[in-house]
């Protein structure tokens, strides 16, 4: 497409032969005054201006460029004077009002189609600069929306580590998502119940049961307007998403998330505490059934030593008769006899105590060794199971 050249020439003649020699390369606009090349350059967007300095009707050229430069939404458009005027004082007067080149009549053909060249050359550099420069703010604005957005989620993990009620770690959620400027729900599970808020206090039966359904669904579901966010024990889901503006669009998305993300590690943490809680309070019962059954064991240690002390007691007290008597007549040695074989008795029965207390305390102490390894192994394969299934980032 050929670029339009605006002419400012009170003088036909002048039209005339720029047209005729210029105009197999250019789309020409025209305007015999000052007055008139604002409002052609207004309506026709020209891409150059050749622009005469004495002109009628009040506003000459140098007031007409300085009016153009002026103006933020024309100020790109070069203006190249075309004037009988060859003094520097003219020239200077010429880049004062903001031309960007100055051709003193009669004008070389050839040197004004080059300065053309260089004009409009010129022109698109800067307007590719331009271009160039506004993405590049387009770019800083968004890292800097971002970095915003990151430090909302910054204090968002902050404030719910220390907490430990769900119905605070949602309404911390609820708060950090209208720091957004949106709206929505979340739902919290931890493998026995769940809690879903929204800003309005406690979901409506149908809207928990979604939630609840959801777990199992993508990472994010679209509808419409909603989007979900779900992982296993946390779902957040957005009411009105900015479907209008991809840019807010995406980084809206990518922040939230991270939010459910954060979530879902939080609610496996307060679940790790709890079933440490759990298995601690159920090793303090062991232990109090082992110390009383020790107590027990000691009793019954204390009790055979106590038999055996007696019968070994009578046992000497039989041989030290029948030693006094010099000799064993027969019914001194049936004492010494019975003697033995009572406290052969005593020992027996003794023993058979120690194993009945052996007997009750190896399947104790074998509920408390199988406590012990049991709930790490559940803890690991719930850990490996979080890794398959949860590999996504925070940051």
């Amino acid at each position: 497409m050929k670029a339009k050249v605006l002419i400012v020439d009170d003088e036909p003649s002048s039209l005339d032969f720029l047209e005729a020699f210029l105009g197999d390369q250019f789309a020409f606009l025209y305007a015999g005054d000052g007055a008139a090349a604002l409002a052609a350059v207004a309506s026709g967007n020209p891409d150059l201006i050749l622009m005469d300095v004495e002109m009628p009707n009040g506003m000459n050229g140098y007031q007409a460029c300085r009016a153009i430069k002026d103006n933020a939404s024309t100020q790109h458009i070069p203006v190249i004077f075309i004037s009988g005027h060859t003094e520097a004082e003219d020239r200077l007067k010429a880049y004062d009002s903001g031309g960007d080149d100055y051709v003193s009549k009669p004008f070389n053909v050839k040197e004004l189609k080059h300065k053309i060249a260089l004009a409009l050359a010129s022109r698109e550099q800067r307007d590719e600069l331009a271009e160039k420069a506004r993405k590049a703010a387009s770019v800083a604005m968004m890292s800097l929306r971002e970095a915003a957005d990151s430090g909302v989620v910054l204090n968002f993990l902050s404030d719910i580590i220390r907490q430990t009620d769900l119905a605070e770690v949602a309404a911390t959620t609820l708060r950090t998502l209208q720091r957004f400027r949106i709206e929505g729900a979340v739902q919290l599970r931890d493998g026995r119940s769940r809690l879903s808020r929204n800003s309005a206090g406690a979901c409506s039966p149908v809207e928990d049961a979604v939630l609840a359904e959801m777990a199992g669904d993508a990472r994010i579901v679209d509808l419409g307007k909603r989007s979900a966010f779900n992982y296993q024990r946390a779902t957040i889901i957005i009411y009105d998403m900015p479907l209008h503006d991809p840019e807010p669009y995406g980084r809206l998305k990518d922040t939230v998330v991270k939010m459910a993300e954060a979530l879902d590690v939080h609610m496996r943490a307060l679940e790790t505490v709890a079933t440490a809680i759990e298995r601690g309070d159920a090793l303090a019962e062991l232990l109090k059934q082992r110390i009383a059954l020790a107590r027990e064991i000691g009793a019954g240690f204390k009790a055979r030593h106590d038999g055996n002390e007696r019968a070994l007691t009578q046992l000497a007290a039989a041989a030290e008769t029948a030693a006094a008597s010099g000799a064993l007549p027969e019914t001194q040695a049936l004492a010494l006899r019975a003697a033995a074989r009572d406290a052969r008795a005593q020992a027996q029965t003794a023993g058979q105590q120690d194993a009945h207390l052996e007997s009750r305390l190896q399947p104790l102490l074998a509920d408390v060794d199988e406590s012990l390894l049991k709930a790490p192994r559940r803890e690991t394969e719930a850990q490996a199971a979080s890794t398959r299934h949860h590999s996504v980032e925070l940051f």
